[in-house]
Order: C-alpha cells, then sequence, then structure tokens
C-alpha cells in the first residue's frame, strides 16, 4: 500500500435529585486492590519495601508543599493501544475526548457542580493538574501520543500486556486492551509505593469499552481513567483499600472525606446518609455521616462527581513525590523532552497500516475457477489521510482510493 498527499445542603438535595441516577447498565470494577495483592504473592520480597514506601507517602506533612493548593501541573500522556484490529482498536477521536474528560474532572470543570450535595460543595477541589499528549516519542521522533501495538495480548490484559511502556519519569503511561485478565475488572492501576518496584507496568490499564464516553464507551463510563489515575496518585477508594464497597464501613485516610460503606449504584437514600458507619451502633436505623457517594473514587457512577480538597493535597503529595519517580513527570526538560510546551501540536508523517479479512493461504489451494475475495480496510494514522493508493498484482481491486477495498483473486495465491 502506498499513501500519498497528507497533511494533514441535604434539604437541597430533593430538588432535581432524580436525575442523579444511573440508567441500569452493567459497570465493572476497579481491579486496582486484586492486582496489588496479585503482585505481593508473586514478588513477597517486595512486601516490606511497599509497605515502607506506603508510610513514608502518608507521613509528608502537606503543609510543607510548596504548591499544595495552587499552581498547574502539566503531565504528558501516552495511550498503548495494543489490538487485533477489533473493536479495541478505537479511535483517535475517543483517546481525545478521553483526555478532554480527564482534564474537566481535573481542574473543576464540571457543568453540574451544582447539583453535589450542599454539605460538599465547599470541598470541591480544583486539583490543578492538566494532561497532555505527548508530540515527541522517548527516541525523539514526531508522535501524536497514541502508540498502536498489533498484539494477541489484547484479548488477557494484564502486566504482560503493558507492551512497550514509555520511560514513567517522562510519560504517564495508559494502556487499552480487548478485555482483562480480570473478568470483573474495567481497569487497574499500581499505587505509588507498589509502582516504584515495578517501573515497567506503572500506569493505567483499561479495556476500550471504559476510555471516555463516546465511541465504543458510554457516558456513564467516562470516570474510570480519572478514577484509575486517582490510584496512580496515592487515592484509596473512600472506603478503604479493598474492592469491597456496601459491607462494612471503612476510611480512606484523607480527612474530608467521611467514613463510608461505598456504594455501585447512585441513590437518593445513599446520598443523604449511611447507618453503617454509625459509631455507637452500626446496626441501629440512626443515621450516620452524610456521604460523598459523589466522589471520583467511589463505585456509585454519580453522573456529577468530585475530588475533595484533601484528596487533592494527597495527590499533590505523591506528584511531588520521588516515589516512583513522579516528580519528575511536571518538569520543565519533562515538557520539552516530550513536546508538551505551550503551543506544540503533533504534525507526524502519517503510519501506513492495513488489516484484510485474510491472512493466510496454502498454496495450490484455488483453481483458476475458484476465485476468492480478500477485503482491506486502512487503519493508517498519526495524521490526516488526504488519499491512498492501492495495488494488487495478483488480483483485481474494485477500488484504488476508498479506505477499505476489496481485491478478487483469480486462482493465484495472494
Amino acid at each position: 500500500m502506498k499513501i500519498l498527499n497528507f497533511k494533514q445542603s441535604v434539604l437541597t438535595l430533593a430538588i432535581g435529585l432524580s436525575g442523579l441516577a444511573m440508567n441500569a447498565q452493567e459497570h465493572k470494577q476497579c481491579g486496582s486492590t486484586e492486582a496489588h495483592k496479585e503482585t505481593l504473592l508473586k514478588h513477597p520480597e517486595i512486601k516490606i519495601g511497599v509497605e515502607n514506601l506506603d508510610a513514608y507517602l502518608n507521613s509528608i506533612d502537606v503543609n510543607t508543599l510548596p504548591k499544595n493548593r495552587a499552581g498547574n501541573y502539566v503531565i504528558p500522556l501516552v495511550f498503548h493501544i495494543i489490538h487485533n484490529y477489533g473493536p479495541e482498536y478505537i479511535s483517535d477521536a475517543q483517546i481525545k475526548e478521553a483526555v478532554k474528560i480527564i482534564n474537566v474532572d481535573y481542574q473543576k470543570r464540571n457543568a453540574d457542580t451544582s447539583l453535589i450535595v450542599a454539605a460538599f460543595k465547599p470541598l470541591i477541589a480544583k486539583v490543578d493538574f492538566e494532561f497532555r499528549l505527548a508530540t515527541i516519542d522517548p527516541n525523539g521522533n514526531c508522535t501524536d501520543g497514541i502508540d498502536r501495538i498489533y498484539s494477541y495480548k489484547t484479548y488477557f490484559g494484564n502486566d504482560e500486556s503493558k507492551i512497550n511502556p514509555w520511560p514513567r519519569n517522562r510519560y504517564f503511561n495508559i494502556w487499552v486492551t480487548n478485555t482483562l485478565k480480570n473478568g470483573e475488572a474495567a481497569a487497574y492501576a499500581y499505587k505509588p509505593a507498589t509502582a516504584a518496584f515495578m517501573p515497567y507496568y506503572d500506569g493505567v490499564i483499561s479495556r476500550y469499552d471504559y476510555v471516555g464516553g463516546t465511541g465504543t464507551s458510554v457516558p456513564g463510563r467516562d470516570g474510570t481513567l480519572t478514577h484509575e489515575i486517582g490510584h496512580c496518585l496515592n487515592l484509596d477508594h473512600p472506603w478503604g483499600s479493598t474492592n469491597s464497597p456496601a459491607v462494612a464501613c471503612g476510611d480512606d485516610n484523607v480527612t474530608d472525606t467521611p467514613p463510608t460503606e461505598g456504594h455501585t449504584t447512585c441513590t437518593q437514600t445513599q446520598l443523604l446518609y449511611d447507618t453503617l458507619c454509625v459509631t455507637n451502633s452500626p446496626a441501629s436505623s440512626t443515621p450516620g455521616p452524610l456521604e460523598n457517594v459523589q466522589n471520583f473514587m467511589d463505585y456509585s457512577y454519580c453522573p456529577v462527581e468530585m475530588f475533595t480538597w484533601g484528596q487533592k493535597d494527597r495527590m499533590t503529595t505523591a506528584l511531588l513525590s520521588t516515589v516512583a519517580q513522579r516528580s519528575e513527570l511536571f518538569t520543565t526538560a519533562t515538557h520539552t523532552l516530550t513536546g508538551i510546551l505551550d503551543g506544540q501540536v503533533s504534525d507526524c508523517n502519517p503510519k501506513a497500516d492495513f488489516n484484510t479479512t485474510r491472512r493466510f493461504a496454502c498454496l495450490n489451494t484455488f483453481t483458476p475457477s475458484s476465485n476468492f475475495t480478500i477485503n482491506l480496510k486502512d487503519y493508517s494514522h498519526k495524521n490526516t489521510i488526504n488519499s491512498r493508493e492501492w495495488s494488487s498484482p495478483n488480483g483485481t481491486l474494485s477500488s484504488t482510493t476508498i479506505a477499505a477495498p476489496t481485491s478478487q483473486s483469480a486462482g493465484s495465491t495472494p
């Protein structure tokens, strides 16, 4: 294939509350807890080190941070699309829309923060983290921040599917696969203390249908990457470091997120109070603390969500720490090397890529009277494709200009 010419308060809660309920649909959970436990089982030698680093991060006084409540930290992103030319081969547009959603969430640009429970409105934090797709890859070459890799490992997403990680001190890596090994999970990530011992697995891995809210995904799943990035920046689930919401009252070590049981739905009763966290009698029907159900780190899938100031401090602490090299992600040197300085855009030469419906054929299988058809589809990327030429020496093309032509072979091997 030849490609040419490219350029490319609680009382107010009742008002409109019904609009907060999610439509019924399947939601897979976060697999971070299971991934962490599995890693420690496989590598018990790092357990003490992980615990020590986690304790260190928890001990840092946020008041000593130079910019714990102000300042915009810009972080380079790369998406690795691990694919077999199936639905997991998500479009550039879906990836860019997902990045836009992450930035909206971390910069408090949500359109409906007015629907947050009144008691928590003063706690809504503008985290001030910005994420940009890289325009320079680790070898100094032009990139659009999207790395497409053909591999069967897309069907069994786990750490071994995290192919071609870019240096984690310069790029925040996100891998996208068709499915995950943990079939109950939509995505997972490691907190800094664990990731410190696994530089090649550091980042987020997600199913393709939980990336953004358009294309192969849906709006109810558009907070998945926001949630997992929170784990990479040392946030737990609001009920603590388990994957069992709605089981017991727990806490996440963040001062302004109240103890909670956690939830898997977003309903009016849950938005009001939590009876499991009543200190004098967990079995009492007395209302417990008001819960921050509308939090990105819960499983409630509320359509309106938030981070608190305490969560912002905890994430900023992690980002400014040398643990897992987080403090190198937003430096001027990193911005220069990854091409995310203000005004820099990706303008790469396109990469030719196509797929066929038939990959193999046996010699002498076909005769002149047993013609067969090969369907091709253009997957070329990195820039706008303005024109294309196809050639098929052993067959006749139905078209030489469209993105998905058909070649008719006359009894010869393709």
